[in-house]
């Protein structure tokens, strides 16, 4: 489970600080709050590109016209090939 007390450690590498499941670097498979479990494998996964807000990160869909990056991959609104049918 996340706990709110590591949210004071934003922007360290290790720490899902939106308590959305993903950090800078990795995923926290196991709910500490950190990603620093190698045994899991957590620091092999895609990195969340916004500690500030949960609905941003990997796991996320594209929201097509919000110019913002919510899937973390890169690539915003249109430029994102899930939302490539839009352009049909």
């Amino acid at each position: 489970m996340f706990d709110p007390a590591l949210a004071g450690y934003w922007g360290t590498r290790d720490v899902d600080a939106d308590g959305d499941g993903y950090c800078p670097i990795g995923r926290d498979l196991n709910g500490d709050g950190d990603c620093l479990d190698d045994e899991l494998g957590e620091n092999y996964y895609a990195s969340d590109c916004d500690e500030s807000d949960p609905a941003r990160n990997p796991g996320a869909e594209e929201e097509c016209f919000d110019r913002r990056d919510n899937d973390c991959d890169g690539f915003v609104d249109l430029d994102d090939s899930s939302c490539f049918y839009l352009l049909d």
